[in-house]
C-alpha cells in the first residue's frame, strides 16, 4: 500500500511541476514578446499613392420570397 501512495504522490508532484513549467514558459514568452515589441521597426511606408477603387453602390436588399 505504501508504494501505491508513493507513486500517486510522485505523479501529483510531476503534474504540478509540469503546470508550473507551462505557466512560467508562457509568462516568459509573453514578457519576451512585450519586451521585444517596441524594438521592431514600423512597416515601411508605401511610396506609391493609393489608387481609390471604384465600388458600385450596394443594391437594396431583396425582400424574402413569400412561401
Amino acid at each position: 500500500m505504501k508504494s501505491v501512495g508513493n507513486s500517486i504522490l510522485v505523479a501529483l508532484i510531476n503534474i504540478l511541476m509540469l503546470v508550473l513549467l507551462i505557466l512560467s514558459s508562457e509568462a516568459y514568452s509573453s514578457h519576451r514578446d512585450r519586451v521585444h515589441q517596441p524594438q521592431t521597426p514600423p512597416p515601411p511606408k508605401l511610396s506609391t499613392p493609393r489608387i481609390p477603387i471604384y465600388k458600385p453602390p450596394l443594391s437594396p436588399p431583396h425582400p424574402p420570397p413569400s412561401l
